[in-house]
């Protein structure tokens, strides 16, 4: 079963004109509105509806490699943190997340920073500016990728899966489902391995693994010659299944 509605997130922060001067400080904000009705498991989201979003450093990774199945990389972080403006319709008091810190020194005046956590608890960043993707990571089908570019699960062929087997069958017969990268009439299904489409570089670590509720995909996007394609994928592994830290009220 998927989490409540308040224990997700869809934020979009602009980094404001005083980027430099703010001490990688700035609010975020819902992509889209919400009418309350009193609900606070419906109304409220993980953090609340306009929390402050914190950039701060957080040093090397420690003990890289191997840990209970994923890959750690040996890189530097930065600590994205979202603290809630009060606790009105906010589950948790602060939440955080790291990313390699190249994706930092990326931002700039008048980007779009995104950032999603699904109703499977997993994690993705974008960066846009103006209208161009310069790097996605994590579970990529969640935020923004800019102009002609999408990426979601072939409805179609799951469809097709169910109404051939029941739903138990289908994970079975299926256990991975690819996601789906389009980029204007060009398309690719990846489930793991790097490929290019266009301008990108697109590295995935997997795809929609089934189960109870399962796990969605972990993908890392590069624009090439415009963000490393290093530092994407290292943000992949830093956010592959849903690696966050809360601190309650």
């Amino acid at each position: 079963m998927a989490m409540p509605l308040s224990g997700t997130f869809d934020y979009v922060a602009k980094i404001p004109v005083d980027w430099e001067n703010s001490g990688g400080s700035c609010e975020a904000r819902l992509t889209y509105s919400i009418k309350t009705r009193g609900n606070k498991l419906r109304d409220g989201r993980l953090v609340g509806h306009t929390p402050r979003l914190q950039i701060e450093d957080a040093g090397p990774t420690p003990n890289p490699g191997w840990d209970r199945g994923v890959w750690l990389p040996n890189v530097l972080r930065s600590r994205i943190k979202l603290t809630a403006p009060h606790r009105r319709l906010a589950s948790v008091a602060t939440a955080s997340f790291f990313v390699d810190t190249n994706v930092v020194a990326a931002l700039q005046p008048g980007d779009l920073f995104h950032l999603s956590r699904s109703g499977s608890a997993d994690l993705a960043i974008s960066l846009i500016r103006g209208e161009t993707l310069l790097m996605a990571a994590g579970d990529v089908t969640q935020v923004p990728l800019g102009k002609d570019f999408e990426a979601r699960y072939p409805t179609k062929l799951t469809q097709a899966l169910e109404g051939v087997f029941d739903p138990f069958e289908a994970a079975d017969v299926l256990p991975e489902i690819p996601v789906e990268i389009a980029l204007g009439g060009q398309r690719q299904f990846l489930c793991r391995g790097t490929v290019e489409l266009g301008p990108f570089v697109i590295f995935a670590i997997h795809g929609f693994l089934s189960g109870m509720p399962g796990r969605d995909g972990c993908l890392a996007i590069s624009r090439k010659g415009k963000f490393p394609p290093t530092a994407a994928n290292a943000t992949a592994q830093l956010l592959v299944g849903g690696a966050i830290e809360m601190v309650r009220w």
